[in-house]
């Protein structure tokens, strides 16, 4: 039995390499009825949006997948605004890189 092998048992939880072969054989089977199920978690949540109000009916912009619901006016609007600020930092990540690049390469 080698370091990495003991290790490995360790990092699971396992006493014996019978016990460790259980649980990843169980781990994948776990992760495979998750997969599974996630088309029908996936169908569920237009119904749910729409309900709660987060969604409508009678969209300006209909939203692919959510079998005609949508965005009207005003949550288009504030959906835009909330990708707006879920990009910013992105967006000053990136310019601040170029004009330290830029101010790195004019000192060359």
């Amino acid at each position: 039995m080698t370091q990495n092998d003991t290790s490995f048992r360790q990092q699971l939880g396992a006493d014996s390499p019978g016990e460790a072969f259980a649980l990843m054989v169980g781990g994948m089977m776990a992760l495979s009825a998750l997969i599974a199920a996630l088309p029908r978690i996936f169908a569920s949540i237009p119904t749910w949006l729409v309900a709660h109000q987060v969604l409508v009916t009678q969209p300006l912009l209909a939203l692919p997948g959510c079998r005609g619901a949508g965005l009207d006016g005003g949550r288009l609007i504030i959906m835009l605004g909330l990708l707006a600020m879920a990009l910013s930092p992105v967006v000053t990540i990136v310019l601040a890189r170029a004009r330290e690049h830029r101010r790195d390469r004019d000192d060359e």
